[in-house]
């Protein structure tokens, strides 16, 4: 049929797929390619007048290691894969059979560009029918040239055996098949990338612990499971011990060798992977030595499951539903230790550590002060404090991370993401698809509920919408405060900062600095003072009432000049433009990343245009995110320019702060200046205001202090 189809010049209709399917390769039954075998003649004949010499070899060569993956056993593979976080991109299969993962992937993974290798011609012929929009390779995985950190996800069946490819990249590390095809793919996804593959026991139960080292250094082993001998037996006719492994990609590589690096002992005695002796839950079976094959004295291990109603999808999925089951109860899962915190690995429960707890404390006495993660960070390196790694070393995402851990209130929540062990990185987060487990009370706290409710409150008010970096200057797009990103130095030029300042035990009040200063030091801006906030305030209000005479024309030029700039925007159009544009960079590059497969292309070329193409992309998703805030701040205008209205019509004098008057007609504030005569006012405010000529007030500190000396005396009397 595949022939027929192929003379034809045409793609397989849907009927034709059906049958197509059925192919299970030659893996088990070598003796069709025997001439001397005299059960086998009849097929030996019909195979040879069928295949091409060409196609007659590479069939034969497949014989030892083409056992394809039943489509059940794909299924929960790729079901475990959108578990943990995989969504899309770039997915390869490199030893694909006629592509049965391909053919189980669910509907989060459907959109996927694959990628395809097969070695052997009718296999790799046969797949590219049934997956007609993949870009599938007929050669040796050794033979490609896929970038490094080019896919999103590597799923598979690696194939088995006790021989090495030549790969130049490689042959250094001596890794037999299986071991290399895990190594490279490794190396081809992208850090935070899944590799899910079907291994032989080997990889992780060998006494030569080298591929467990490679794999360690580049990626976290998220979960194994490991299957019984009969799980390729219906479909392919072998009988193999082998193992799935979900590994996710490091950020960087390290230099670490956790336990499952190391092997350990079944009650029995027997060898296994430590990874299986912490979790023997996760084999379906039970290891033995296989006296069947290789007699009383055999050391040839292998995992049996006796149980004649044992079902292998069933199973797999119980597996998924114990890991549930383990949150529900609140074991601790995955978790190796957090600062303040010792783990036990023996009764899987947490103490905590003293010394640590008091960094843990200080940071959240800090952060709630109004200090930003990248000053706390500072403030314990110069403090000589050490991290959970006993190192003075500090980073505002990591102290990011402290302040955000439910942990450090004595409280657990499992589940945070799609993983097996539930730990950050860069693991996509539990947004609702998966169930979660929140269990208060778990262990001894740190901090007290109150405090980590309030610095939470702070992060949440903080970081409610990222960050956009425009011409190099930060600003927030929604604002927790009247003043954020409104209060610009006048001597240095940078935003000021909110900050919480202590007048005694019981009272705290809000002030604004200039970054330059908090973050820098005085000396980098010694001019610029902090500024309580209710100075500011009354600044504006005193600066409002000098416009009263003329309130009429200052309202409606306002209001008009407010209009007219929102009528005037064109972001709408600019995002539909910018949104063509990525279409266009990123049909280019998928079109680059072909012509490379096909050696059109050079690899250094390629990488040279894949990187602009990237950097082209990255750049346009940046200019579009600022013109999607300008246009979701655009919403609703009409009625809030009629509540404005009204509430400046009824206008007879503001007694106190209005932030919407105030953000309806201020452009920005810049706080101090340098008078002609060359001295410093440090407490001058100018308003840049909108549709109308800037206003300023001198010496805002003291107009403010005399009208509460006036206030005072006023009581007083």
């Amino acid at each position: 049929m595949l022939k027929q189809i192929e003379s034809e010049n045409r793609l397989a209709t849907p009927e034709e797929q059906k049958i197509l399917a059925n192919y299970v390769g030659w893996g088990g039954i070598a003796e069709v390619f025997d001439e001397r075998n005299e059960t086998w003649n009849k097929e030996f004949d019909e195979l040879k007048a069928l295949l091409t010499e060409d196609e007659y070899i590479a069939a034969r060569a497949t014989v030892n290691n083409a056992f394809y993956t039943s489509p059940e056993i794909a299924s929960c593979i790729n079901q475990a894969l959108v578990q943990f976080g995989s969504r899309g991109g770039n997915v390869l299969e490199p030893s694909m059979g006629i592509g049965n993962f391909f053919g189980s992937l669910p509907t989060p993974l459907q959109r996927c560009n694959l990628y395809g290798v097969e070695i052997d011609s009718i296999s790799g012929r046969i797949a590219k029918q049934l997956y007609q929009k993949a870009t599938i390779s007929i050669t040796g995985f050794e033979k490609t040239t896929y970038p490094d950190n080019f896919f999103d996800a590597v799923i598979g069946n690696v194939p088995f055996g006790d021989y090495k490819l030549f790969d130049p990249k490689y042959n250094k590390l001596n890794f037999r098949i299986h071991d290399y095809f895990i190594a490279k793919a490794l190396d081809q996804v992208r850090p935070g990338g899944m590799v899910a593959v079907i291994t032989t026991k080997g990889t992780l139960d060998k006494s030569n612990p080298s591929i467990r080292k490679y794999m360690a250094e580049r990626a976290e082993l998220v979960g194994a499971i490991r299957l019984p001998n009969t799980a390729f037996k219906g479909n392919a006719g072998t009988e193999v011990t082998a193992d799935i492994l979900f590994l996710q990609k490091r950020e960087r590589k390290m230099d670490v060798q956790p336990d499952w690096v190391h092997l350990g002992y079944t009650d029995n005695g027997i060898a296994v992977n430590s990874y299986f002796v912490e979790h023997p839950e996760m084999m379906l079976g039970h290891m033995e030595y296989d006296t069947r094959m290789f007699g009383q004295d055999s050391r040839y291990t292998v995992c049996v499951n006796e149980d004649e109603a044992f079902n292998l999808y069933e199973a797999l999925n119980n597996v998924k539903m114990g890991i549930k089951m383990k949150m529900k109860r609140g074991e601790l899962m995955g978790f190796n230790g957090c600062l303040g915190y010792n783990y036990h690995k023996e009764d899987k429960s947490i103490s905590v550590n003293e010394p640590e707890a008091e960094i843990v404390r200080l940071i959240f006495d800090l952060y709630i002060q109004g200090y930003g993660t990248y000053t706390i960070s500072r403030q314990l390196e110069q403090l000589g404090k050490k991290n959970k790694k006993g190192i003075v070393k500090w980073t505002d995402s990591g102290v990011m991370g402290i302040i955000k851990n439910e942990k450090y209130k004595g409280d657990l929540l499992l589940g945070k993401s799609f993983t097996v062990d539930p730990i950050s990185k860069r693991r996509l987060a539990n947004m609702g698809e998966e169930e979660q487990y929140y269990i208060k009370d778990h262990h001894e706290p740190i901090v007290s509920k109150e405090i980590w409710d309030t610095a939470n409150e702070i992060r949440e008010a903080r970081y409610r919408i990222d960050n956009m970096v425009v011409d190099g200057v930060r600003v927030r797009a929604t604002r927790k405060y009247a003043f954020s990103s409104m209060c610009e130095c006048g001597f240095c030029g940078r935003y000021y900062c909110r900050r919480s300042h202590h007048q005694n035990t019981h009272l705290i009040k809000p002030v604004w600095k200039c970054r330059t200063s908090s973050y820098e030091g005085v000396a980098k801006c010694p001019h610029s003072k902090a500024i309580d906030e209710v100075i500011i305030e009354n600044a504006f209000l005193e600066m409002f009432n000098l416009l009263a005479e003329n309130f009429d024309d200052v309202l409606e030029s306002v209001l008009k000049s407010v209009e007219e700039t929102i009528l005037n925007d064109e972001s709408a159009a600019k995002i539909s433009r910018i949104d063509k544009s990525i279409s266009n960079l990123e049909t280019k590059r998928k079109k680059l990343t072909d012509m490379l497969l096909n050696d059109k292309i050079t690899k250094e070329a390629y990488d040279e245009k894949y990187n602009d193409f990237t950097r082209k992309i990255k750049q346009e998703k940046k200019e579009r995110s600022l013109y999607a805030s300008n246009v979701n701040a655009q919403r609703d205008i009409s009625s809030r320019m009629k509540e404005i209205r009204s509430r400046l019509g009824e206008f007879q004098g503001m007694k106190e702060f209005d932030r919407i008057v105030f953000e309806s007609i201020v452009e920005k504030i810049i706080i101090g200046e340098i008078n002609p005569d060359g001295s410093f006012d440090s407490y001058k405010i100018t308003f840049v205001l909108k549709g109308i000529e800037n206003r300023s007030i001198p010496d805002v500190k003291s107009r403010y202090m005399k009208i509460l000396n006036k206030a005072k005396h006023g009581c007083d009397r």
